[in-house]
């Protein structure tokens, strides 16, 4: 699975579409959260001019004029859609992944900026994952941090934090760790903030070991694009690291001599 999540910050122009259809391409991406459409209406012809074929399929939340909207796109050779909902911060496809025929859900996010609205967003999630069966992938951009040092320039609310934290633990998500680099979101006046992410099941990663999230190149827009695959990394040679405890077991001394 290659699964990309970016807020684009608008899918309006020639050159974003252009740098889009280079991701997408370059990357072999199954999977695609967009965030930050702009655009009332999305179209087939609009997807098709940045998708690797013809042989796709997606779904859409509108934005409210220019502000906000959502466009989640997959392989259809790779993912079968059974039902999805609908709601303005937050899109819930449901469906199988053909490879494994496991059943699972794409839920693309873009979430307020507002801490109440915020709290009503993560609450939704909650309870839609409460009475789900099935294996989230949840990614987006999240207008929230887990700790102080992802936000630099910034005010930040410790509640916010918090609230935030609760929800991922509430939902047993796993927040892939980031490689490569430290803020997904650049600002003027050196504002920096984390606040893109992807998060996937504790029980699916048990699994699935290889899952890593990385950070292509910022290019058109504020936010850089976040790539998860399921590829080997080779760290190179593991260190050794000593346990205190192996001193306790029996014939410990014997073999050190």
């Amino acid at each position: 699975m290659r699964l990309l999540s970016w807020n684009i910050r608008g899918l309006g122009s020639r050159v974003k579409i252009s740098e889009a259809r280079r991701i997408v391409r370059e990357n072999n991406i199954d999977i695609a959260f967009i965030q930050e459409t702009k655009k009332e209406m999305i179209s087939i012809e609009l997807v098709r001019k940045f998708w690797a074929d013809d042989n796709f399929d997606f779904r859409f939340v509108g934005s409210i004029g220019k502000s906000g909207g959502i466009l989640t796109i997959w392989d259809k050779n790779k993912f079968e859609e059974t039902s999805y909902t609908i709601k303005e911060s937050f899109l819930f496809i449901e469906g199988k992944w053909m490879s494994t025929n496991l059943q699972i859900a794409l839920a693309n996010v873009y979430a307020p900026c507002s801490i109440h609205n915020q709290k009503l967003l993560w609450e939704e999630i909650r309870s839609q994952k409460i009475v789900s069966c099935v294996c989230w992938f949840l990614g987006g951009d999240f207008n929230a941090i887990r700790k102080l040092s992802e936000r630099r320039s910034v005010s930040n609310s410790k509640a916010c934090i918090k609230e935030f934290n609760s929800f991922i633990d509430d939902c047993k998500f796993f927040d892939l760790p980031l490689i490569g680099i430290k803020y997904t979101w650049y600002g003027p006046n050196n504002k920096r903030s984390r606040i893109d992410r992807i998060m996937v099941e504790e029980d699916w990663l048990f699994n699935n070991s290889d899952a890593h999230l990385k950070a292509l190149p910022r290019t058109v827009s504020d936010h850089i694009p976040l790539l998860m695959t399921l590829e080997k990394i080779d760290w190179g040679p593991r260190p050794f690291k000593f346990i205190n405890a192996w001193t306790n077991q029996e014939g410990y001394a014997s073999i050190v001599n």
